[in-house]
């Protein structure tokens, strides 16, 4: 579980969104509370990066849409 947690906050630090969709898919096996915390929290944040990404690429989405829209 350590090596989970030091491998998805190395990936946040890195905004690597397709190692934090490996590590999600990966099954988290810890019983200690602390460890599913600090999980959790790490979730969170990746959440909030995606969320900020997406929020940061909707623009240039819509103007790609719009291009190609002009050449249809």
């Amino acid at each position: 579980m350590k090596h989970w947690l030091n491998d998805f906050k190395l990936a946040l630090i890195d905004e690597d969104i397709n190692e934090i969709e490996r590590l999600l898919d990966t099954k988290i096996k810890s019983d200690d509370i602390d460890e599913l915390t600090q999980a959790k929290a790490l979730i969170d944040q990746a959440f909030e990066l995606i969320k900020n990404k997406k929020d940061l690429l909707a623009p240039r989405i819509q103007k790609l849409q719009n291009a190609k829209r002009f050449f249809e």
